[in-house]
């Protein structure tokens, strides 16, 4: 059977008169009610209505986007005579509670779709192909999810419907930190990577942003190295303040205790959530089953080189990894924050230069994917006890920013420097470099050591 014809007979299998009582009901609210045309188009698309129903809500569309008046009056001209009985349809099952028939034919669109996934699953002729049909059809079975089809125009009418209706500025994710609220926008269904060395303080500084986030949000938070109950720890010292190696040696007092009682009220009065999963071994499809059923709307990865994913080398894997939490975050609206391992950078007569964007360990598949991607680094390359540098390298929807964190180890907690101390930090070393290619430059005459480099076995390191 064609394909287009089975996916019609699917559709038919609806209860079709109800259905199409409900779009001429939409249109017949929209028509006598001028108010509910901005928002309601914000919802609607032409793939949601059947036949004539279609044919008149592109004419009120085209009207709408025209700037011009959208009643019967204006579309019975639009279309011709010969839609006078479908408007006078429309009119006459107009609801009152248009947002309520709009959700209803919403679900009925998610209701064929899923129908049409279970038919493909059921002829698919291996695993890898059910797979696929699978996972589109967690998509559309995700409360928060609906599948987003426009045109340029339609985009351009929900502009102008948020005008209309004077709509606040979207809310973004905030982080805690002033240069990264002040710089990034990031948004339900972002990719973030923050990139880091081992022992950067990647999953110290992500716990402070999840902190942060489970304010508002439900959080989730996949630990595939580090265990709960360190985790907890650190959470602890740097919430409730109290000193991190009193925790780790049980030499905590009254006080503290009190502090951490009143932590936990404090959380428990929050709007969001904060959930630790722990799992060795996690793959791609776990992450997304326990995001859609716990309901996360943020997700932290620590980290992404480690997650288990389909590849026939390292780099494959790596670059599947990053796809699949690309599509994740988009396919389901969660922001996903990754961590990521930096590849080491090659020493250089000049010293060893910071980080870049092309300093991703194993994928620059991981560079293509994220919407922000941020480096954590030591600010002298060569003592990793220095102060930390953040770098935003790539923010799509804004500019870029760097600037220097203090640590406070006893608090476990990293904060923006003030700008004096980043002006005084910076100086000296833009000396302490100066002085290092002084001394490589006179040292000519005199025997040198170089790294040896490659894959020979003879090399003993």
């Amino acid at each position: 059977m064609d394909k287009k014809l089975e996916q019609q007979l699917i559709r038919a299998n609806l209860d079709t008169d109800n259905l199409e009582d409900i779009q001429y009901g939409i249109l017949g609210h929209i028509l006598t009610h001028r108010n509910s045309v901005g928002p309601a188009m914000a919802r609607l698309s032409s793939e949601l209505f059947d036949r004539v129903p279609r044919d008149l809500f592109e004419a009120v569309n085209r009207l709408f986007l025209a700037g011009r008046p959208v009643d019967p009056v204006t579309v019975r001209k639009e279309l011709g005579a010969e839609y006078e009985a479908a408007i006078g349809k429309a009119l006459e099952l107009a609801p009152s509670d248009v947002d309520y028939y709009i959700d209803m034919l919403i679900e009925y669109d998610r209701l064929w779709r899923v129908q049409l996934e279970a038919r493909e699953i059921l002829a698919s002729g291996n695993m890898a192909e059910a797979g696929r049909h699978i996972e589109a059809l967690n998509m559309l079975l995700c409360s928060q999810q609906n599948v987003d089809t426009v045109t340029d125009l339609e985009l351009v009418a929900r502009y102008l419907a948020r005008k209309a209706s004077k709509s606040p500025p979207p809310e973004y994710i905030r982080f805690g930190m002033k240069p990264l609220d002040e710089t990034l926008f990031v948004r339900p269904g972002d990719l973030v990577v923050l990139g880091g060395y081992s022992s950067a303080g990647k999953t110290l500084i992500s716990l402070q942003f999840a902190m942060e986030m489970r304010k508002k949000y439900r959080v989730g938070y996949f630990s595939l190295e580090t265990d709960n109950e360190k985790m907890g720890e650190r959470m602890i010292s740097h919430y409730a303040k109290v000193g991190f190696r009193d925790i780790k040696t049980g030499t905590e007092s009254e006080e503290d205790l009190a502090n951490v009682r009143k932590m936990g009220v404090e959380l428990g009065d929050l709007k969001g959530s904060l959930t630790f999963h722990r799992v060795s071994g996690l793959s791609l499809r776990d992450i997304q089953a326990i995001t859609l059923s716990r309901r996360h709307q943020i997700i932290f990865v620590d980290y992404l080189q480690i997650v288990e994913a389909p590849g026939r080398d390292t780099r494959e894997r790596v670059s599947n990894i990053s796809m699949g939490l690309h599509t994740l975050a988009q396919a389901h609206g969660v922001t996903v924050i990754a961590l990521a391992q930096l590849s080491r950078p090659e020493k250089t007569k000049k010293g060893t230069p910071p980080p870049n964007m092309w300093s991703f360990k194993e994928s620059g598949q991981i560079e293509n994917d994220a919407d922000v991607a941020m480096l954590l680094y030591p600010s002298d390359m060569n003592d990793n006890k220095s102060a930390r540098v953040m770098k935003v390298s790539k923010n799509k929807d804004g500019s870029k920013v760097q600037f220097l964190l203090d640590f406070d180890g006893a608090h476990q907690t990293l904060t923006p420097a003030p700008p004096s101390k980043a002006e005084t930090h910076k100086a000296i070393m833009e000396a302490a470099n100066s002085a290092r290619r002084a001394r490589a430059a006179q040292g000519d005459g005199q025997v040198k050591f170089e790294d040896l480099e490659g894959e020979d076995p003879d090399v003993p390191f």
